[in-house]
C-alpha cells in the first residue's frame, strides 16, 4: 500500500490471491471392454455397441485456503496505515455451528481467543499482527466426464457425452467478510461470517452432449 513508502515492516504480509498449497489431479481411462478390446472383445456389431465406447475423464483440485487480516478498531493513526491489533498465541480458526446469545444458529468462520490474546496497540501506534496472516476454508472441487462412442460404420460414428461440473456439488464457503476482532465484547473473541460469497464453481451443474462423426 501508499503506507509502505513510510514502513515496509508495517504492510508486509501474504498476498491476497495466493494458496500456499494446491494439488492438481487429471486422467481419463477408457474401459478395455468391446470388440477388438481385452474384455469380450468376440461382441458382435449390436453386444459392443450396448457395452462399448466408454471413457471416463475427471480432474480434481485441492487447496489451502486464501489470506485474510484480522481487523481491530483503531484510532489516530493515519488514514492509509494499516489498521491491526498485537497478537500474543495464534488463533484457532475453522468453519462452525455456532448458536448467538439471541438463539439463532448461524454458521461461519469463527474463532475464539482467550481474553488478552489481541489487544489494541494504543494511539498513534500500529499493531504487529501482519496483514492475512491467517486463512480460510479450504478448496475443493472436482469435475467428472463420461462419454460413449457408436461405431455406426468404419467411417461415421455417434458420440455422446455427460459432464457435471462440481460433481460432488462440494460447497467451498468464500473468506470471512471481516469485522473488528474484539466483535463488542471485551474478551477479544473474533466472529467472523462467510457472507463474502464462495470462491468456486457453484452448485453442481450438468451437461448433455451429442456429436456425429462422418
Amino acid at each position: 500500500s501508499s503506507f509502505s513508502t513510510w514502513s515496509k515492516a508495517a504492510v508486509y504480509g501474504n498476498s491476497g490471491d495466493v494458496r500456499h498449497q494446491a494439488a492438481t489431479a487429471y486422467g481419463s481411462y477408457q474401459l478395455p471392454i468391446g470388440k477388438g478390446k481385452e474384455f469380450l472383445n468376440s461382441a458382435n456389431h449390436i453386444e459392443d455397441l450396448i457395452i462399448g465406447g466408454f471413457e471416463i475423464s475427471g480432474t480434481a483440485n485441492i487447496s489451502s485456503g486464501l489470506p485474510f487480516s484480522i481487523g481491530v478498531g483503531c484510532a489516530g493513526i493515519p488514514g492509509d496505515a494499516p489498521c491491526q491489533p498485537n497478537a500474543s498465541g495464534k488463533l484457532a480458526t475453522g468453519l462452525h455451528t455456532k448458536t448467538n446469545p439471541g438463539g439463532t444458529i448461524v454458521s461461519g468462520y469463527y474463532g475464539t481467543a482467550p481474553a488478552g490474546m489481541f489487544t489494541d496497540a494504543g494511539l498513534d501506534t500500529i499493531g504487529k499482527l501482519q496483514r492475512n496472516s491467517y486463512f480460510g476454508p479450504h478448496f475443493w472441487n472436482s469435475d467428472l466426464s463420461l462419454q460413449k462412442s457408436f461405431a455406426i460404420t468404419e467411417r461415421a460414428s455417434v458420440k455422446f457425452r455427460v459432464d457435471a461440473q462440481n460433481a460432488f456439488n462440494h460447497n467451498n464457503p468464500g473468506n470471512p467478510s471481516g469485522g473488528d476482532v474484539y466483535n463488542g465484547n471485551s474478551a477479544g473473541t473474533p466472529v467472523y461470517d462467510i457472507s463474502g460469497g464462495a470462491p468456486g464453481p457453484g452448485p453442481r451443474q450438468m451437461e448433455f452432449s451429442l456429436s456425429a462423426r462422418f
